[in-house]
């Protein structure tokens, strides 16, 4: 049980790697949460997932619904309100 955990966690940090090398840091936050709750209620693990998956929970929610701003040279932009994705404008 514990290998299949220790895959999951790898494969989240490789998940988040990918897609911050691809700007696509969105798709990171939703992946890591989808799969820390997978890891938690499938799994059974605890600890620092709990937190990783609260904490990434909230920003995907926060990214996805325009609760972060951009602060910009142009002033406050909402950041995906529009569905930019974290791609440049």
């Amino acid at each position: 049980m514990l290998d299949i955990a220790i895959i999951l966690v790898l494969g989240l940090a490789g998940l988040f790697a990918i897609a911050t090398a691809l700007r696509l840091l969105p798709v990171a936050l939703i992946g890591t949460a989808v799969f820390s709750w997978i890891a938690i209620f499938g799994f059974g693990v605890d600890g620092w997932t709990w937190l990783i998956a609260i904490g990434s929970t909230v920003a995907s929610l926060m990214l996805i619904f325009g609760g972060a701003n951009d602060i910009t040279r142009k002033g406050i932009r909402p950041s995906l309100s529009h569905c930019r994705w974290g791609l440049p404008p």
